[in-house]
């Protein structure tokens, strides 16, 4: 079950890149609002790589391909939530929480 909503968070994440960019210049608030399918993808990977999970194959992969589009897309920014959130998405495992789209 798990995985079958990794992949689901997965392609909703990819729909989200796909629209990134029109939709970021007319609703200022769409990137940090639609980011948490991307920490909920984190946290389902860090659980299956947690015995006595595993990982499906290819996962990792995948994921860092979808990492590098949206890291060409992001410009330095700082925590994107409310600072409250900051200290449980430390910036080195979380680095999209800290940019935005480019305009």
């Amino acid at each position: 079950r798990a995985h079958q909503e990794l992949h689901m968070r997965i392609a909703e994440w990819i729909g989200f890149l796909r629209d990134l960019s029109r939709r970021a210049k007319s609703e200022v608030n769409y990137y940090s609002g639609a980011v948490d399918t991307r920490i909920v993808i984190q946290e389902l990977v860090n659980d299956l790589q947690t015995p006595p999970y595993e990982l499906r194959e290819g996962v990792l992969d995948e994921l860092e391909a979808i990492d590098r589009l949206l890291k060409t897309r992001l410009t330095d920014h700082a925590f994107i939530w409310d600072d409250v959130w900051e200290r449980a998405y430390p910036p080195g495992e979380y680095w999209w929480m800290y940019g935005c789209p480019q305009q």
